[in-house]
Formats: C-alpha cells, sequence, structure tokens
C-alpha cells in the first residue's frame, strides 16, 4: 500500500466510518486559525489590523486552515479505527454467517457440485426452490465448508474496510473446509446427512474467513497508520506555526506600509 493510497484508505474511512464530532473539530480548527491566529493574533502586533484587507493573505490563511483541518480529519480516523475494527469483529463475521444471500448462493453451489455424483435423490433441486443438500461422507462436507469460504470472500470484498481500500488476505477454501471439519468434529457415522442452507459447515467457514480478513486487514494496516498519525502531527503542527509567524510578520510590515498618522 503507497502513501497515497493510505491517505486515500484514511479519507474514505472518514466518510463513511467517522461520527459528526470530528467534523465538529474540522470546523472549530478552521474557525480557530482564521479567527484566532490570523485576526486576533495579528491585532496583537498591530491594533490596526485587518485580515479582511489583505485578500491575497487571507487566501494564505485559509490554505493553512484547511490542511490543518485535514490533518485532524486524519488523526480522528486514525484514533477511530482501533475501536471500529473491534466492533467490526464482533459484528461483521456473524453478519456474513448469517446472510441470506450468502447462505442461498452456497446451497446452490454446492448443489451443483454434489449432483452429479448421483447423491442427491428424491430432494428437490435449488432451481426448484429446493434449500437442501445431503452430504454422503465427510469429503462432500468439506465441499460445502469450501463453498461458504469462497461466497464469504466474495462478500467480503463489499464490506468496509475492504471497501475503502484495505487490503483483502483470505484463506484457501480447501484450508477453511480443512478448519471447519476440525472444529466441528462432527462424526463420520452421522453420515450421510441433509442439511438445510441454515447449516453449521456454512456459518462456521464464512465466520473463519471473515475473522481471518479482519485480523490480517488490521495487522496490515497498524503500522501505517501509526505512520499518517505521526505524519499528520507534523502537518497540523506546521499548519499552525507558519500562520502564527507569518500573521505577526504581515501584521509589522503593515504598519510600515500604512503607519498612522
Amino acid at each position: 500500500m503507497s502513501y497515497l493510497d493510505l491517505l486515500d484508505y484514511s479519507f474514505r474511512f472518514a466518510l463513511g466510518e467517522t461520527g459528526a464530532s470530528t467534523w465538529i473539530w474540522m470546523i472549530i480548527t478552521v474557525l480557530g486559525i482564521i479567527l484566532l491566529v490570523g485576526s486576533v493574533w495579528g491585532r496583537l502586533w498591530n491594533n490596526d489590523w485587518s485580515l479582511l484587507r489583505q485578500k491575497g493573505f487571507l487566501a494564505t490563511i485559509l490554505c493553512f486552515a484547511a490542511l490543518a483541518a485535514y490533518a485532524v480529519l486524519n488523526l480522528r480516523s486514525v484514533d477511530r479505527m482501533e475501536s471500529w475494527f473491534v466492533e467490526q469483529r464482533k459484528t461483521l463475521p456473524a453478519s456474513i454467517a448469517n446472510s441470506a444471500r450468502l447462505k442461498r448462493a452456497v446451497i446452490v453451489e454446492t448443489w451443483n457440485r454434489l449432483e452429479p455424483k448421483q447423491g442427491q435423490a428424491d430432494l428437490v433441486p435449488p432451481d426448484q426452490s429446493g434449500d437442501q443438500v445431503r452430504l454422503n461422507t465427510p469429503e462432500e462436507a468439506a465441499v460445502l465448508a469450501s463453498v461458504a469460504a469462497e461466497e464469504a470472500a466474495a462478500v467480503l470484498r463489499t464490506k468496509p474496510p475492504f471497501t475503502f481500500g484495505a487490503p483483502l488476505d483470505t484463506k484457501s477454501p480447501k484450508d477453511i473446509a480443512s478448519e471447519t471439519i476440525d472444529v466441528l468434529k462432527v462424526d463420520a457415522s452421522a453420515y450421510p446427512k441433509t442439511v438445510p442452507s441454515d447449516n453449521e459447515w456454512s456459518a462456521t467457514a464464512a465466520t473463519i474467513q471473515a475473522s481471518h480478513s479482519l485480523d490480517s486487514a488490521q495487522s496490515f494496516l497498524r503500522p501505517h497508520l501509526s505512520d499518517l498519525k505521526n505524519a499528520s502531527l507534523w502537518l497540523f503542527g506546521i499548519a499552525l506555526a507558519l500562520p502564527i509567524i507569518l500573521t505577526a510578520t504581515r501584521a509589522l510590515d503593515d504598519i510600515k506600509v500604512n503607519p498612522k498618522p
């Protein structure tokens, strides 16, 4: 992820997930630099100072105010992301696993892969409103879990933080299926087993896939976000310090140019 990609991710995250308090702080920052630094601070050096009379300098102050506000946006976003990932870790895997669209897609694709093996007799096909598949062996259960892992990966591409530009790292469907079988520990004697779209193999595989992708994205972004935070602190400091210096200098120069009689 390049630095520009990181800035783009932070901005898109801010637009999508940052609360109203961030925008309030940005407005306060802009007004603070314009009024306190550009106007009040200038009057401390020159009683006759008026920022409104300094059209070109006013534009400069506005630019610095915008930079400071952008720094505040990044700082608030970075601080929010850590807790946001914790919240997503609790809710997103379950949301994907319980998605009716995912469940249906898994049943349809699993049927398409298992039906040629002639093990689905007496069941209604999905294209005729059927909602079940028969798992005749643990290997067929692994097929169901691997399909769920594939479908979960596709759904994740449409969810934050991946829609914001975070890299999506997924486990292979085969590995997810193996892990799902290990987690569920269903005895071989339980087969054949007819399952609906809402089944433990699909839910477990989708949960494992989503959890892994979120953890990977957070681990990848954490050091980059730390760099962004440091850069934003520097930007905020510069955007505040330079107007302070420039306003004082400009106010004193205004006395020389327009001395009071």
